[in-house]
């Protein structure tokens, strides 16, 4: 190949398009930004102009860009010519900033987490202006969501300090800049915030002023344009809705997909800024509100606001309210307890972690902390455990939160934290969580929870065993299928449960379920349910199946004998199957680490556990059927 010199207009690299022009020429504001992006997700790159060097007199690099300047240095050393001494240092170059960004932003699942972003930007505007001691503002402070249905536009406003001119320009042009971080109680660490309005429309507006006395500057953001973004004056006929000081962010031009009812629900957001911001909305001088637009003209739209939840003031138990400390400047604010499902459902606060007063994720959902926890199923993931852990202080602890705000990364004291945060909780909360799930027991039905365990502990064996064996095969063709059991065997064919029995030697009759499987209870709905309402079916409490009998499509297929004890039959065998196998399902399918699943083979799965399930429980009702009138004989005695 040709020897390439740093003079070159076109010294690209034989072998690596991908490298690109290694002229040298100043970066533009676009590709500033997209390298300020691809800094946020950790990619490190160096960014000077190419140099030629001869090998003893290489000039030493920053130590932010050591292995990415390596890498690239043998990769061209790889593709030079004989010349020992040739290097050159290269840009990173993206044609499109605007395309990049947009696929970055497509982490946002949602319309209204995409608004907290700004929701948050205000909160942090407003910091400070917040005293510590007094937990409350020095001066009141409003942030209003305004959710305008004709137009399908949504508008963050607040009062809190508004921009100069200098900060305008850069918290909406440069991308992973942020100078919220290492402020210990601002949460703004990544600089991409602004940027999440990529995910679901097509422009954003930014309007703000720092003073009563300043203009109000407006800069517009098509999100398919990199270059020639401009700030202007708004005149001022259409500066009155603006605070004197202050910042609106308008959302417009929603894409269709995004643009519907439900995502533009007052309600859903007003609910989202509760469960989000749950920790900062009980300081004082503070209004949060949700205000709508309708699309008729003749219809009112609603004014809702937001406002703190008081978990032991609504009857929650408070089982774990402390503070610990997690090291390397941080502390987490545990307020952990027990609250009736009536109240569960209410709320809508499963326990959850926060940071510095934002929501990260349910516990149960955090995978770095719930799969090293040995109460993952009995504690985090039971469904009456409210509240949260919050995790305050210096952004350089070992708890800190991934640009997508749905887990913590793997830095070096993260599992020490998480070893501290259990130490305090675990045990206590499944003190008081077992104490609840007894309450909820029937001993009456004891033999019937007995079978349903036993036999689902014996499909999961099943499917378990089955999936080693898919497991030890190198390259199969085709998933698969689990071992199916067979229907009723002809009179003629003996041998074949012969060879069952021997292929299944734990059929063998176990004294009861294991305490440490699945396991099925029949309750009798909760103290607390409100007798005007339908009640709940079923729920999953840790690895416990919770069966309710006062449903009506429990009592429609269950029969009593005189003495009152429970009719076994098939029918209400095959709504338990039903039941009990679709919770299993759904807690393997949650669990696995197998990655995404299709759907279509997701389903057949659910099938083929339900059949050998009920099968299972059909071929036991004569048994068990005997089992309880045994327990009556001997009760008459």
């Amino acid at each position: 190949s040709t020897p390439h010199t740093a003079g070159s207009s076109s010294a690209s690299i034989a072998g690596m398009p991908w490298l690109g022009s290694a002229r040298r020429q100043p970066l533009s504001a676009g590709r500033r930004v997209v390298l300020l992006a691809l800094g946020c997700l950790g990619l490190r790159f160096s960014s000077m102009a190419m140099s030629k060097v001869s090998a003893g007199a290489r000039t030493k690099a920053p130590k932010a860009n050591d292995k990415a300047r390596r890498a690239v240095a043998t990769k061209v050393d790889e593709a030079a010519t004989t010349d020992a001494g040739y290097f050159e240092e290269l840009n990173l170059r993206v044609s499109s900033p605007a395309i990049l960004l947009n696929h970055i932003a497509e982490r946002y699942p949602s319309t209204s987490r995409i608004l907290m972003e700004f929701v948050d930007n205000a909160f942090d505007s407003a910091e400070a202006l917040f005293d510590r001691k007094s937990n409350s503002y020095t001066r009141p402070i409003s942030i209003e969501v305004l959710v305008d249905m004709s137009t399908y536009t949504l508008k963050v406003t607040d009062n809190c300090e508004g921009m100069p001119r200098e900060t305008l320009a850069r918290v909406t042009t440069n991308v992973g800049e942020s100078q919220k971080r290492g402020q210990s109680f601002l949460n703004g660490q990544f600089g991409f915030g602004m940027q999440a309005f990529r995910a679901c429309c097509r422009s954003l507006r930014v309007r703000s002023r720092a003073s009563a006395g300043d203009p109000l500057l407006e800069i517009n953001i098509d999100r398919h344009v990199s270059d020639g973004i401009s700030m202007q004056d708004v005149s001022r006929e259409n500066s009155a809705d603006i605070p004197a000081s202050g910042t609106e962010v308008s959302l417009q031009n929603f894409d269709d997909q995004w643009a519907n009812r439900d995502s533009f629900s007052p309600g859903t957001i007003a609910a989202e800024i509760e469960a989000h911001f749950e920790r900062l909305l009980s300081r004082g001088n503070l209004a949060v509100s949700v205000r709508s637009i309708s699309a008729n003209p003749a219809e009112e739209g609603e004014l809702l606001l937001c406002r703190p939840l008081d978990y032991a003031a609504k009857g929650a138990q408070v089982v774990v309210n402390e503070v610990v400390e997690l090291g390397g400047g941080q502390r987490a604010e545990i307020l952990l307890g027990v609250a009736a499902n009536r109240l569960v459902a209410a709320w809508q606060r499963p326990a959850r972690f926060f940071a510095k007063g934002r929501r990260i994720g349910n516990m149960a959902n955090i995978n770095s902390f719930a799969r090293g926890s040995a109460r993952r199923w009995d504690v985090w993931a039971h469904p009456q455990l409210v509240g949260y852990i919050d995790v305050l202080g210096e952004d350089e602890g070992p708890l800190r939160p991934m640009i997508t705000r749905d887990e913590f990364k793997n830095t070096k004291g993260r599992v020490v934290a998480y070893r501290k945060l259990a130490k305090v909780c675990e045990e206590r909360l499944f003190e008081a969580l077992t104490l609840a799930n007894n309450q909820h027991s029937m001993k009456s039905l004891q033999s019937l929870e007995d079978v349903l365990s036993i036999e689902l502990q014996r499909v999961e064996r099943a499917e378990k065993r089955a999936e080693r064996l898919k497991q030890k095969e190198s390259f199969p063709d085709a998933p698969e299928e689990l071992p199916k059991e067979p229907e009723q065997p002809p009179e003629d064919e003996p041998a074949k449960d012969e060879e069952k029995e021997k292929e299944e030697p734990e059929e063998k009759k176990e004294k009861g379920p294991d305490p440490d499987g699945f396991t099925v209870k029949l309750v009798d709905g909760n103290p607390d349910d409100d007798p005007d309402e339908t009640p709940w079916r079923s729920s999953l409490v840790g690895n416990t199946i919770m069966v309710n009998t006062r449903h009506p499509d429990f009592n429609e297929r269950f029969r009593k004998t005189r003495s009152g004890a429970p009719k076994i039959d098939e029918r209400l065998c095959s709504y338990l199957a039903n039941i009990v196998s679709a919770h299993y399902r759904d807690t393997v399918a949650t669990g696995s680490d197998a990655g995404p699943t299709d759907r279509l083979e997701e389903f057949e799965s659910m099938i083929d556990t339900y059949c050998r399930y009920e099968n299972r429980l059909r071929k036991a009702i004569p048994s068990l059927t005997r089992t309880i009138q045994e327990g009556e004989s001997l009760e008459e005695r």
